[in-house]
């Protein structure tokens, strides 16, 4: 049995239709601005997973979907440890999307 990071997050969108329905899209598009850091880097494998699925790629348009990802370094403000690890996080999540051919892909369109 593998070993687990217990500070490791896993996310799974189990009910796609649900969510957009309760209008919790927008919701979770602004974690990456306001919320947890350590949440932020459990999202992004989930955004680009939605990016792989043709019926849900229109979800994440150039201008809502990747570039909340990016909102770390462009509202970049601050001092302490906090925004060093705001900075580090949004690194982290830049490679992942950076990564993965997808996230590319809609790096290019925007």
């Amino acid at each position: 049995m593998a070993d687990r990071n217990p500070d490791q997050i896993h996310i799974a969108l189990i009910d796609l239709d649900a969510l957009l329905l309760a209008d919790g899209w927008r919701f979770i598009l602004q974690i990456y601005e306001y919320g947890p850091y350590k949440l932020t880097q459990a999202l992004t494998p989930a955004l680009i997973s939605l990016l792989d699925k043709p019926g849900t790629r229109n979800l994440l348009t150039p201008a809502t979907g990747l570039g909340v990802i990016f909102s770390g370094f462009t509202n970049a403000y601050g001092s302490g440890t906090t925004h060093l690890q705001r900075l580090s996080s949004t690194s982290i999540n830049v490679l992942e999307v950076l990564r993965s051919w997808s996230g590319k892909q809609c790096i290019a369109m925007s």
